[in-house]
């Protein structure tokens, strides 16, 4: 029998079609690995994240052999803050080649590609979030000359809002978190019927108006890094995002009805597991984020909710004196950057920043 010869090129395709989202969208559909990323690849996805943004069209490049799609990657704009100053970065995500044309330098080509056409238009910074000990991070690493950022510690964290012993049977994974005692001398909130109506409140509509841009403006004072949580890029990741669980928000406001707090979140299941999954919780005040935290228990205590999950760096939580019911980290993911001179500065600084879940488009 013959083997067959792959013939490959690398093709960009900024100007993203129906038709190539839909035919990305089929390449991820079509593979088991894809399955395991918990992602809705859908042409709505794609275009949404490449043509939708409102920091400007993103970059996608395409292995193609002949006229099929054997490999994948995407560059998402992202405006983000440093030290005060605004820079416009890029995340990488997407990556995904055929397991008939690994080991060939497929993706580390489609990183050169891309990230030549990003720096060429006004990118200062390429950055990927990526779990922990992966054979992506290490290519990467090798041959896409990115590295991790040091001590910036990114977990999931998870906070049960029942006895574990109640969890037990509901879904695999939280079951064996609960067999390897990671939950031990955990404190489970309590409802307290008498609890004070400061906490925050549900804003069923997702409304991000001028309020919210200056609530940014006090988080890029607050904060050594912050992606932007401008009106506009709230509306755009979250009004405008084509996940199918829809997100929520609750808002702690002061006397003035501006927002001191925001978190928001979304309602989702594992298996049996019913879980509140925060995509975002930050603040002008440690006072004010505490009320939002205290706010999201209380409500996840009254709707029979079974665990808070939510995604943060283990620095995010040194400010806080005392973080009332802290959850527990049970994953690690890495943040990686590109290696230029923006890079290294952003490798070596030391400040406290804010990353979440929701600063991934890849989710």
């Amino acid at each position: 029998m013959t083997c067959r010869q792959h013939h490959w090129r690398v093709v960009p395709s900024d100007d993203l079609t129906r038709e190539t989202a839909t035919r990305m969208a089929e390449f991820f559909s079509e593979r088991p690995e894809s399955a395991e990323r918990k992602i809705a690849y859908t042409p709505e996805y794609f275009l949404w994240k490449i043509n939708g943004n409102p920091a400007g069209p993103g970059f996608v490049s395409l292995a193609v052999d002949e006229d099929r799609i054997v490999g994948t990657l995407t560059l998402t704009r992202k405006r983000l803050w440093f030290r005060g100053r605004g820079i416009m970065a890029v995340e990488m995500a997407d990556g995904l080649v055929d397991r008939d044309y690994r080991g060939r330098g497929i993706h580390a080509a489609l990183v050169a590609d891309a990230r030549t056409r990003a720096l060429a238009d006004n990118v200062e910074l390429l950055c990927g979030f990526i779990e922990t000990d992966s054979v992506s991070l290490r290519v990467h690493e090798e041959k896409c000359f990115s590295l991790r950022k040091p001590n910036l510690d990114l977990y999931i964290y998870v906070l049960p809002l029942k006895p574990v012993r109640q969890l037990l049977g509901k879904s695999e994974s939280m079951e064996s978190l609960i067999r390897n005692n990671v939950f031990e001398g955990v404190r489970i909130p309590e409802l307290n019927s008498h609890a004070s109506h400061s906490t925050g409140h549900q804003e069923p509509c997702l409304r991000f108006d001028a309020f919210f841009d200056r609530l940014d403006e006090k988080l890029r004072r607050r904060y050594a890094f912050i992606f932007s949580r401008s009106a506009e890029d709230l509306r755009f990741r979250y009004g405008d995002s084509p996940e199918k669980e829809p997100f929520r928000m609750l808002v702690k406001r002061d006397s003035a009805n501006e927002p001191e707090a925001v978190l928001i979140y979304k309602s989702i299941a594992r298996d049996d597991l019913r879980v509140l999954f925060v995509a975002d919780m930050y603040g002008a005040n440690n006072d004010s984020v505490i009320d939002a935290w205290m706010g999201i228990l209380e409500w996840g205590l009254m709707n029979d909710y079974d665990t808070v999950a939510l995604w943060a760096t283990n620095r995010w939580f040194e400010p806080f004196n005392e973080f009332p019911c802290p959850p527990v980290p049970i994953a690690r993911r890495e943040m990686v950057f590109f290696h230029n001179e923006l890079g290294k500065e952003l490798l070596n600084d030391g400040g406290v920043w804010h990353v979440s879940i929701s600063d991934s488009n890849n989710i």
